[in-house]
């Protein structure tokens, strides 16, 4: 069974730019769902998170590649020689000028190569992917966490709408009930103390019913926090709050969290970060092995006297280089056991976390079904509380009972009928509770 209900919601549209909910407009709660993607905090701030994942990934990447480098030089210089000798000996009154200019210019191309560090280049790349892989996880979590949090206030919305249809509807059946003791009193079929009792009665469910607006306006306050938006507007939400007997079995949710509840898979990756991290400083203790090639030429122009040189020079060096660490004073061996410590810390960890998960499944499941029997039985009772209500009043009207089983009645309807809803919003919190447990939608 689908039920409609009109609700006071703040919001936004379903529009991708809009930033309030349409007036008038039936959404369901998966276009509720829909916006608050697009508005709510939590995943607007996990996304930033995601956002450079890939240039971290192409750093890690980037240390199985050769280094490059180029480098380049210029010089020049000029230089003016006086001599007061003649080339046969003799020494003259006016010097002699020998001017000599020297021109350079230089460049070289090196590279590296780590052919083997040890298996930590490897190491260090498959910590990078991991936690790559954690923060893309934590925009589903907080994906699945409004989810679940959008669902339970969902629930409350629809669980202060229906009793304010219902104390509508009871207004509607006080309202009558004075105008009918207004006329008996005329004809003298009832005292005035029975239409002064009617008024009461009529002021007290409007007051009720001004109450559950409120009560559902600022439910719907809760809601637009959620959603991130702004309060204000009047849509419809198209909901259902219908009960089923839950036949999961908890061994089978179980291994279902296994692969999609969101702890268990950050303690999986937190181990293998972890057993990385491990491997990376132990690596520290084999040998290093470089490939390194350098190409450089040189060329230098000389001017002395009347003769010009023009030497040019290249120079090629390839050479590979081993390295083997004998003795760091223990900080390689301190880092390796802290290591081990962390790997073994993160291992227990995921152990623990994985009998938690258990314990919440098969506690939401109990609870699940036991919310679902009490719920036939509110059911029942609100059925039972209505019909009497029903044989109540046609008494009244034919002069058979008094007011006060009246209103004895419908007191005992309002408070079934608000028991029924309780134990609606209760089935569908634990649902949404379950759910969370493990990770992934149960229902369509």
């Amino acid at each position: 069974m689908r039920w409609t209900w009109i609700l006071a919601l703040l919001g936004v549209t379903g529009s991708a730019l809009s930033d309030s909910l349409e007036e008038g407009r039936r959404y369901s709660f998966d276009e509720l769902y829909a916006i608050g993607l697009k508005h709510n905090l939590q995943v607007e701030t996990a996304r930033i998170g995601v956002e450079g994942l890939d240039w971290d990934r192409m750093e890690a990447i980037g240390t199985f590649l050769p280094s490059l480098s180029l480098s380049t030089g210029f010089n020049r210089s000029e230089q003016e020689i006086a001599d007061y000798q003649d080339d046969d000996g003799s020494i003259v009154t006016l010097p002699q000028s020998i001017k000599t200019e020297q021109a350079g210019n230089s460049w070289s191309l090196s590279a590296s190569q780590d052919l083997f560090k040890g298996f930590k280049t490897w190491s260090d790349y498959r910590q990078a992917s991991l936690v790559r892989d954690e923060v893309l996880a934590g925009e589903g979590q907080a994906e699945l966490q409004l989810r679940h949090d959008l669902l339970k206030q969902a629930h409350w919305i629809i669980a202060k709408s229906e009793l304010l249809v219902r104390d509508q509807e009871l207004l509607k059946q006080v309202e009558e009930q004075h105008r009918l003791a207004t006329a008996r009193f005329e004809v003298g079929a009832v005292t005035e103390l029975d239409v002064l009792q009617t008024e009461i009665d009529l002021g007290n469910q409007q007051i009720t019913v001004e109450r559950s607006q409120q009560d559902l306006a600022e439910a719907w306050d809760g809601m637009a926090v959620l959603l991130g938006l702004e309060p204000g507007g009047m849509p419809v939400l198209e909901m259902d709050l219908e009960t089923f007997e839950p036949t999961w079995q908890s061994e089978r949710l179980v291994e279902m969290a296994e692969e999609t509840r969101p702890e268990i898979a950050t303690g999986r990756r937190n181990v293998e970060i972890a057993r990385w991290a491990t491997r990376s400083t132990r690596s520290a203790f084999l040998p290093t092995l470089s490939l390194d090639f350098q190409y450089s030429r040189f060329s230098n122009r000389q001017e002395f006297g009347d003769l010009d040189f023009f030497p040019e020079n290249n120079s090629t060096w390839i050479g590979l280089n081993a390295r083997l660490p004998l003795f760091t004073g223990f900080a390689t061996t301190n880092a390796w056991q802290h290591s081990k410590a962390d790997e073994r810390r993160r291992q227990m960890e995921l152990a623990q976390e994985r009998r938690v998960t258990r314990a919440a499944i098969i506690d939401a499941l109990r609870r699940l079904r036991s919310s679902y029997e009490q719920s036939r039985l509110t059911a029942k009772n609100r059925e039972l509380a209505e019909r009497s209500l029903d044989m109540e009043q046609e008494r009244y009207r034919q002069g058979l009972a008094t007011l006060l089983n009246v209103q004895s009645a419908r007191a005992t309807f309002r408070e079934a009928e608000a028991g029924h809803i309780q134990q609606q919003l209760d089935f569908r919190d634990r649902l949404a509770a379950l759910e969370l447990s493990i990770g992934r939608k149960l229902t369509p």
